[in-house]
């Protein structure tokens, strides 16, 4: 494995390995000089929320339904949480929603990550703490 360097640091690839790119602190891969926005996480996490509820109402389920397709593994009360942006779902949870919405995870995101970029993503009930 290839040990990560600070930039500025130690110049050269180490045996065997190409150099690894240095940390970026960035939020968008695309715009490197883009300081980090402390609020961008909450942001997601809102524009998340209101893009679960949304992809649930249009496969006409509901959070009961929803709860019972993933076996136990979310319950009613939970969605409803993430849904109105009181929790966020970590990575897995997410997973497991995604599939009792028959979309991908990357769908999800994409889309929550389209709505922050068009300005809305505070169309979550709540924001989260």
């Amino acid at each position: 494995m290839t040990p990560i360097r600070p930039a500025g640091g130690v110049s050269g690839a180490a045996p065997g390995g190409p150099d690894v790119a240095p940390y970026s602190s960035s939020v968008d891969n695309a715009d490197p000089h883009r300081p980090f926005d402390p609020a961008g996480p909450r942001a997601f996490a809102a524009a998340l929320a209101r893009t679960l509820q949304q992809a649930r109402c249009r496969h006409h389920l509901s959070p009961a339904e929803i709860a019972a397709r993933t076996g136990g593994a979310v319950s009613e009360s939970a969605l409803i949480e993430y849904e109105t942006g009181v929790q966020a779902p970590e990575v897995d949870v997410l997973w497991v929603l995604a599939r009792a919405l028959g979309e991908p995870v990357r769908a999800l995101a994409d889309e929550a990550g389209d709505r922050l970029d068009a300005g809305s993503g505070s169309g979550a009930d709540r924001q989260l703490p």
